[in-house]
């Protein structure tokens, strides 16, 4: 049987994306595979990311029964050609523009390199106040400061992410904007800091959690698997102390809420 739920990013970004569905199907078993050995994502040519996606799915096709996309780039570029190929439902992640629109006034984006230049990102802010921004070293930047042992917490004091986010931060004040759309996995994150304190922040995971309950019966023993391309053990120890770090904040947030 076939029970399995493949999350795909090229790192540990789609953590955040686990953690949105994982609170919507807490019975569902899930493989989180993150690519790091083709990481980044968002500085790749298209085709090329295109069919490295299509080898990883092959790869786990015989015991899998859909694939989450947790990368907006990703889904951008390949998420069309891979529901061609396979019979089980991809369902891709991609940037809350609609939703930051609902309200007036314009909107940032902030996305990879490779996702802004996509004729599906393009058709997503044809037509609307939304700016685009792209950092083609953030996504690294955090990831490299989850996987070398980086809290929560702490990310918002990490020097190589506060620098790009400044410079995101200043431009935004000069065009007067104070939505972002957070167009990478990776960068959900930043809600968990004070760094775009007074923006308001939209991301599009707790889309995806939705659109997977459609297509996946909450069935199964909650497992959850972390692999990392690259082999590597500590890495996967690593996601899910990452993990298990933000179900907690995203609990202690809700609660908070209520």
């Amino acid at each position: 049987m076939k029970k399995w739920v493949l999350l795909i990013d090229s790192g540990v970004g789609g953590i955040s994306t686990l953690a949105a569905i994982r609170k919507r199907l807490a019975f569902i078993d899930i493989i989180y595979f993150a690519d790091d050995t083709f990481l980044p994502y968002g500085n790749k040519c298209a085709e090329e990311l295109t069919m490295h996606l299509c080898d990883i799915i092959s790869c786990f096709e015989d015991e899998i029964q859909a694939v989450v996309l947790a990368c907006n780039t990703a889904t951008a570029v390949a998420v069309d050609f891979l529901r061609k190929i396979f019979c089980f439902p991809i369902i891709g992640t991609e940037p809350a523009v609609a939703l930051a629109c609902k309200t007036d006034g314009p909107c940032a984006a902030l996305v990879t390199p490779l996702t802004a230049v996509q004729n599906k990102f393009c058709r997503l802010v044809a037509n609307k106040p939304v700016r685009v921004f792209s950092r083609p070293n953030l996504a690294l930047k955090i990831d490299n400061y989850f996987v070398s042992g980086g809290r929560i917490a702490d990310l918002g004091v990490d020097v190589d992410v506060c620098a790009e986010i400044a410079e995101v931060v200043s431009e935004l004040g000069k065009q007067k904007i104070n939505k972002i759309v957070l167009g990478c996995t990776h960068y959900v994150f930043l809600k968990c800091t004070k760094m775009l304190a007074g923006f308001e922040l939209y991301d599009g995971n707790d889309g995806v959690a939705r659109r997977t309950e459609m297509f996946v019966e909450n069935v199964g023993d909650g497992k959850i698997k972390f692999l990392f391309g690259s082999g590597d053990k500590k890495k996967s120890q690593i996601a899910l102390r990452l993990f298990d770090e933000l179900m907690l904040l995203n609990s202690s947030t809700q609660t908070q809420a209520d």
